[in-house]
């Protein structure tokens, strides 16, 4: 296996792996703090935020990549948060909505 197969793979399993965490941790922050869905999610997207500016800002400085005007990142923005916001909240809710489902 090259080396640049086996980073993809293991950013993939690495992702994968937080992905699937993430419905365990919010479990148990329901379960055991009584807390709503959108306090869950408004703390989910901060703690995200770095990482996708992190993300962003070495995505776009690669060389070859074709420079983004003002008005494109922010028609990226917004569509990333509206997005992202929209599903994480459905999510949360659902969970929230179905505590029944959790119980031991």
């Amino acid at each position: 296996m090259s080396g640049r197969l086996l980073k993809g793979f293991l950013i993939s399993l690495t992702g994968a792996i937080l992905f699937s965490t993430k419905a365990i941790l919010v479990k148990l922050a329901f379960r055991e703090t009584h807390t709503d869905a959108l306090t869950l999610l408004t703390l989910r997207m901060l703690l995200s935020l770095p990482f996708y500016v992190a993300a962003a800002f070495w995505g776009s400085r690669r060389e070859g990549n074709v420079r983004m005007t003002r008005s494109q990142w922010g028609w990226v923005i917004a569509l990333g948060i509206l997005g992202y916001y929209l599903s994480s909240f459905l999510t949360l809710w659902g969970f929230s909505i179905y505590p029944r489902v959790w119980s031991d």
